[in-house]
């Protein structure tokens, strides 16, 4: 039995398997305009940018402002997000205001060495 002759040709004779894959990128071959942009997306420069935690509003009293980590009562805190939500404030407002009456009349040494 012989075989019969093949139809149509072979895509893969004079190529290799996959040179039909071209590089479609404007720009030098081989790297991209922009790395990290696939397609039509682009990603803004400020979003590149944020990593981490923010560093704030950027008001001008800031300095009068530092970051601290407190352990509170759940109750107690959400009382305090409840008091923010209807007198329309946020939490670090609400906690300097109690803070503050707290403080108020109150004849405190400063700590030695410091």
């Amino acid at each position: 039995m012989t075989k019969k002759p093949r139809l149509g040709r072979d895509p893969f004779k004079d190529e290799g398997p996959l040179s039909f894959i071209r590089d479609t990128r404007a720009g030098k071959p081989g790297k991209p305009d922009k790395p990290g942009n696939i397609g039509n997306t682009i990603i803004p420069d400020r979003a590149r940018k944020a990593k981490g935690r923010p560093k704030g509003t950027g008001a001008p009293d800031r300095d009068a402002w530092t970051r601290a980590t407190f352990i509170v009562r759940r109750a107690r805190l959400e009382k305090m997000k409840a008091l923010a939500y209807w007198e329309r404030q946020n939490l670090k407002q609400v906690l300097d205001r109690a803070l503050e009456s707290y403080l108020k009349g109150k004849a405190i040494k400063p700590i030695p060495g410091e």
